[in-house]
């Protein structure tokens, strides 16, 4: 065992305490998602590693060493790492550690006002179906000043709960005019972004971009213009290069801030160079007034760019 001296009074310490995490850290939204359903999986997950030492001053850029023992005194860095198992990125606030009250309390001599447990308060932003880590905070085991041996090789079992943020969903409106058009005329494509929640808010902020699909899945594509939405919410085109027959166009919305979610409207089609209109021949099963013009509610597909892929859109049911 170690030994303290302090004030002239010497006091042992512990030689050796043990540090675990308890599985299944509790998570939260701010807010319920409009596809996510009782007994679904947490939002997030949190786990955690301890550290011998940081880098500086907490909060730490780096930790290092191993550090799995607390000793009387010493700070120790926790870094906290945040599985995200949602569809869409998340952005975590909060964390916090209390002692997984599953398990036995530590005595009296090594827990409450001795025991310093880590926090995080933030920004940390965690993209789909993936993780990150926020930096080293400290852990400690204070000195008490006092005989701590009952504390000795005492394991700690921690549990931790979180508050994030989630993007507004959106939808986005693709309509191309006159449809169908003549050889060479101008065509005027029309992006509409809204709120997927049917709000009365501000209009999502950010640009659209127009493509033109080789196919008619829009698996690929090829960029005709990007615009900046305004404030209505809507951003528009004029072309005159699309190629004669039956075009298959999508638009995607990137957002400027991450208040809200990228989105793509689904394809819809226009004819160049023919007097048909070939909508329902293509599966365009919306009514006569409304040819060309696609909606889409929520149900994102994996188009230009590919979903999931740097920038992309997050697709799936915008849970």
């Amino acid at each position: 065992m170690g030994m303290w001296r302090r004030g002239g009074v010497i006091t042992v310490a512990l030689a050796v305490v043990v540090v675990a995490v308890s599985l299944g850290a509790a998570s939260a939204l701010d807010r319920t998602r409009p596809h996510d359903h009782p007994g679904d999986n947490p939002a997030f997950t949190i786990s955690s590693v301890v550290y011998a030492s940081a880098s500086g001053s907490f909060p730490a850029a780096t930790c290092s060493g191993p550090g799995a023992l607390l000793y009387p005194g010493l700070t120790r860095c926790l870094v906290f790492t945040v599985q995200n198992n949602r569809h869409h990125a998340i952005t975590v606030t909060q964390i916090s550690a209390t002692l997984d009250p599953a398990y036995p309390s530590p005595p009296p001599q090594c827990a409450g006002a001795y025991l310093q447990l880590p926090a995080f308060s933030g920004t940390l932003v965690v993209p789909a179906l993936s993780s990150a880590s926020t930096p080293g905070e400290p852990l400690t085991l204070k000195d008490s000043g006092t005989n701590q041996d009952a504390c000795e090789n005492f394991l700690y079992h921690f549990a931790y709960s979180g508050a994030a943020s989630a993007p507004e969903r959106t939808d986005v409106d693709l309509a191309a005019s006159p449809n169908p058009a003549g050889s060479g005329a101008a065509v005027t494509l029309d992006a509409r972004v809204a709120d997927g929640d049917h709000g009365a808010g501000p209009a999502p902020q950010g640009s659209i971009s127009f493509y033109l699909c080789a196919d008619p899945g829009c698996a690929t594509t090829s960029l005709l213009s990007s615009v900046s939405v305004d404030a209505s919410g809507s951003a528009t085109d004029v072309t005159t290069t699309l190629p004669l027959g039956v075009d298959h166009l999508v638009a995607t919305f990137t957002p400027s801030t991450g208040t809200w979610a990228a989105a793509q409207s689904r394809p819809i089609t226009e004819v160049v160079g023919s007097g048909g209109d070939h909508d329902h021949a293509h599966g365009d099963h919306d009514d006569a007034s409304s040819r060309g013009h696609a909606r889409d509610h929520g149900h994102l597909v994996a188009r230009a760019p590919a979903c999931g892929s740097p920038g992309g859109p997050t697709c799936g049911e915008g849970r």
